[in-house]
């Protein structure tokens, strides 16, 4: 399958791109995105439009938000959210 790349920054200057099925739009291969400061926001996975495989997310100040994983949009096992460097499971 052929994939393009879509790049933008939004009004709040979170800079984003993700991989997409050429002529759909539908995010289909890695989406990553960053804070205004620079700092990774989001790294995640998708097939045909829905997350599949690793989800990490990350505050702005670079720390790991939480971690899950996905099998076409369902999410598998537990999602691994962080708090101050506490681990908790959701």
């Amino acid at each position: 399958m052929e994939r393009e790349v879509y790049k933008n920054t939004n009004k709040n200057g979170v800079r984003y791109e993700y991989e997409f099925a050429k002529g759909t739009h539908v995010r289909d291969g890695l989406f990553k995105n960053w804070w205004p400061n620079g700092n990774q926001g989001t790294i995640a996975n998708y097939s045909n439009g829905f997350k599949h495989g690793r989800f990490t997310s990350h505050s702005s100040n670079g720390m790991v938000n939480n971690i899950s994983l996905y099998d076409q949009g369902d999410l598998i096992g537990e999602r691994i959210v962080f708090h101050t460097g506490l681990r908790n499971r959701k």
